[in-house]
């Protein structure tokens, strides 16, 4: 699934014109250690994600949604990062066009990313999650997620695309 989403004005720091962009996919890093991982948890919770994935598919969301949930949680109280359970719920609610659910997701997915050392995923996600609580003129949320946002564009370990990707969705930036 994509995600495409339209950058609004931040307090003159957010571009007001986005291009789309492609659902993010945590850092080859841990996409690898995912791959590799055959755990019985891991096979139960890939084949959960499968079985949400068909249900959003078929239009039943909400189900999906609770499916999504509870991979994020078992994941989560494991000791896993739920990237992908959080993206697809992301899309879920942002397909549906629930805004600030999503942008509410995407929140929790930043602080999983940073918690779990993904850098990339946390800039993409704070980024986006700012975008739309800017959208809900929810300031008080935005204006830290940019002063993160400006924090991990300075990172070493961020793939210079990614960061030239939102510095130019910035004005400014």
């Amino acid at each position: 699934m994509k995600l495409a989403i339209a950058a609004l004005c931040v307090s003159g720091v957010l571009g007001a014109q986005a291009p789309a962009l492609t659902a993010a996919t945590p850092s080859r890093a841990v996409r690898a250690a995912a791959a590799r991982d055959d755990s019985p948890d891991a096979v139960r919770w890939k084949q959960a994600l499968a079985e949400a994935d068909s249900l959003a598919a078929a239009g039943r969301n909400g189900p999906a949604r609770k499916r999504y949930r509870a991979v994020i949680d078992e994941q989560l109280a494991a000791g896993q990062y739920p990237s992908e359970a959080y993206w697809q719920l992301t899309n879920s609610y942002f397909f549906h066009d629930d805004d600030f659910r999503a942008a509410e997701t995407l929140e929790e997915l930043a602080a999983a990313a940073s918690r779990f050392g993904d850098p990339a995923m946390e800039l993409r996600a704070t980024f986006e999650s700012a975008i739309m609580f800017q959208r809900h003129k929810v300031n008080a949320r935005v204006a830290p997620k940019v002063e993160r946002v400006r924090a991990l564009l300075k990172s070493p370990v961020i793939d210079r695309e990614l960061k030239e990707s939102i510095e130019r969705r910035m004005v400014g930036g």
